[in-house]
C-alpha cells in the first residue's frame, strides 16, 4: 500500500481544528528525525528517532492503536520519514491480522473519502509532505502548532 502525503496547510488546519474542537481528535504526528530533531518540532510531536524505529514499530502500533489519523515525517519525508510510515503500515497491517489490535469503530473513523482509502483497520496512515523543514519555516511563529523553533540550527541545514 502507498501511503499518502498530507501537506503542511492541511495538517495545520487539522491541529488547529482538534484544539479549537477539543474533539480529541488530534493527529498523532511521529517525528523519526534523530540528532536533527534539535531545533524545534510540531507541537505534541513523538520523537521516535528513525535508528531506533524498527525495535520501537511494535510498541508504536500498540500505543497509536486507538488514533483516527497518524502522520509520520522527518526533516524533508523523502527517506526516514516514508520508511518509517511504510513500516508501521506492514506492522499495523500484521497486528490487525494477529488480533493484537483492533479496527478502529466506526464513530472514530476519518471522515474523508481519500483519508478512507488508505486507512489500515480505520486508521488514517499519512507523511507529511516536505517535512519538518518547510512546516517549521512555514509555521514557527505559531505556538500551537511549532514549539523549541531554533533559527540559527535551521540556518545550517
Amino acid at each position: 500500500m502507498a501511503v499518502p502525503y498530507i501537506s503542511g496547510d492541511a495538517l495545520a488546519a487539522r491541529l488547529k481544528d482538534a484544539a479549537a474542537s477539543g474533539s480529541g481528535a488530534r493527529p498523532a504526528i511521529v517525528d523519526v528525525r534523530d540528532a536533527d530533531f534539535a531545533g524545534g518540532h510540531i507541537v505534541g510531536a513523538r520523537n521516535v528517532p528513525s535508528e531506533e524505529f524498527h525495535e520501537r514499530v511494535e510498541g508504536l502500533v500498540q500505543s497509536l492503536a486507538q488514533q483516527p489519523t497518524v502522520v509520520f515525517h522527518c526533516s524533508l519525508s523523502q527517506q526516514r520519514g516514508p520508511a518509517a510510515a511504510r513500516a508501521y503500515v506492514a506492522a499495523r497491517s500484521l497486528a490487525l491480522k494477529q488480533q493484537r489490535v483492533d479496527e478502529l469503530p466506526a464513530a472514530q473513523r476519518i471522515g474523508s473519502e481519500q483519508g478512507a482509502q488508505h486507512a489500515v483497520g480505520g486508521q488514517e496512515v499519512c507523511i507529511l509532505r516536505n517535512g519538518f523543514s518547510e512546516f517549521g519555516k512555514l509555521h514557527k511563529n505559531d505556538a500551537q502548532l511549532v514549539q523549541d523553533y531554533d533559527e540559527e540550527a535551521w540556518s545550517y541545514r
